[in-house]
C-alpha cells in the first residue's frame, strides 16, 4: 500500500500515466497527478433552496456540454439524490477533459470521491423507521455539517460507495493505492447520522 500526498493537491511530483479498463475501452490516456488517502473534506457551502415550480433536472440536461456549470447547478440542489449523480457525471467529464488536454486535474478526483462519500452518508438508508424516506433526514442535516465531514479514503475505501463506477475505482486505486478497509460513509459517521435521526422522535 503506497504512501500518497494530500488528496486536495494534484500538483507537482507524483503524477503517473495510466490506462484504466474503462479508459482502454474509449482509448483515452489519463493522467492522475498527486493524491491522498487520508483526507477529503467538502468545502463548497451553497444555501439549499429548491424554488417552487423550478424543474432543475430539465435545466441541468441543457448543460450537458458545460460540465463546470452542470456541476455548479448540481451542487446547488444537493442533497437531492439526482443532484449527486449529476455532479459525479460532470466531474468525470472534467477529469477526462483535463487528461486529454494534458493539464493538471486540480482536485477533481478528490471531489469525485468526496461527492460519492457524501451521497452515501446522506442517502445510504432508503427508509428510516418512524421518520420516512431517507431524504427527510438528509435534508435536515445542515450543509455546514455534511459538507465538512472528513471522508478518508484509507478508512472508507470505495466498495460501499455505489455512486462510484468501475472506472472511478480504477482511478482511485491507481492514484492512491488500495485502502486499509472498506465501509459505508454513513457507517463511518454513524453516531452523527443517529443524532439527526433522533431529532425526529424515537430511534429506529
Amino acid at each position: 500500500m503506497r504512501s500518497t500526498p494530500a488528496m486536495t493537491s494534484w500538483h507537482g511530483a507524483g503524477g503517473e500515466w495510466f490506462r484504466s479498463a474503462g479508459e482502454r475501452a474509449i482509448g483515452s490516456l489519463t493522467r492522475v497527478v498527486g493524491s491522498s488517502r487520508n483526507s477529503g473534506v467538502g468545502k463548497q457551502v451553497v444555501p439549499f433552496t429548491v424554488p417552487t415550480g423550478v424543474f432543475w433536472a430539465e435545466d441541468i440536461q441543457s448543460l450537458e456540454g458545460d460540465p463546470v456549470e452542470r456541476l455548479s447547478l448540481a451542487r446547488k440542489y444537493m442533497p437531492l439524490p439526482a443532484a449527486f449523480r449529476e455532479a459525479a457525471t460532470a466531474l468525470r467529464a472534467l477529469i477526462l477533459s483535463s487528461s486529454r488536454q494534458l493539464e493538471h486535474g486540480g482536485d477533481l478526483l478528490s471531489q469525485l470521491y468526496v461527492t460519492a462519500a457524501q451521497e452515501n452518508f446522506l442517502l445510504a438508508t432508503p427508509y428510516v423507521a418512524n421518520v420516512g424516506p431517507r431524504y427527510n433526514v438528509a435534508s435536515s442535516i445542515p450543509r455546514t455539517i455534511w459538507q465538512r465531514l472528513p471522508m478518508p479514503y484509507a478508512a472508507i475505501g470505495y466498495r460501499h460507495l455505489p455512486l462510484l463506477n468501475h472506472t472511478d475505482c480504477d482511478w482511485l486505486v491507481v492514484a492512491w493505492g488500495e485502502p486499509d478497509t472498506h465501509c459505508s460513509a454513513q457507517g463511518y459517521h454513524q453516531s452523527l447520522w443517529d443524532h439527526y435521526v433522533a431529532q425526529f422522535g424515537p430511534t429506529y
